[in-house]
C-alpha cells in the first residue's frame, strides 16, 4: 500500500509538472513585472503547448534556467516568447 502510494506520488511529480511549462509561468511573471509586457492567457497557453513536449535533456535545461531567469535573461529575450506583447509605457 505505501509502496503504491509512493510510486503514484513519484509518477505525478515526474510527469505532472513539466519544468519547461513552469518556466513559462516564471517568464510571463518576469515579463509583466519587470518589462511591462502584457501577457495574455492565450500567450501563456501557447508557450506551455510549445514547451510541453521536451526531451529529458531539454527538461533538465529548463530546471537549470528557472532559478537564474532574472539574472540571465532580459526583456528583449522575453519578447521572443511574448512577441505580441505591448509595454505599459
Amino acid at each position: 500500500m505505501i509502496f503504491g502510494l509512493s510510486l503514484m506520488v513519484w509518477t505525478l511529480g515526474f510527469f505532472g509538472c513539466s519544468p519547461c511549462k513552469s518556466l513559462c509561468d516564471d517568464m510571463a511573471k518576469f515579463a509583466e513585472d519587470t518589462c511591462g509586457y502584457t501577457v495574455t492567457a492565450d500567450m501563456l497557453s501557447e508557450c506551455k503547448t510549445e514547451q510541453g513536449e521536451k526531451t529529458r535533456e531539454e527538461r533538465q535545461d529548463c530546471r537549470q534556467v528557472r532559478p537564474v531567469l532574472e539574472e540571465e535573461w532580459d526583456c528583449e529575450e522575453l519578447e521572443i516568447y511574448f512577441s505580441n506583447s505591448t509595454t505599459s509605457e
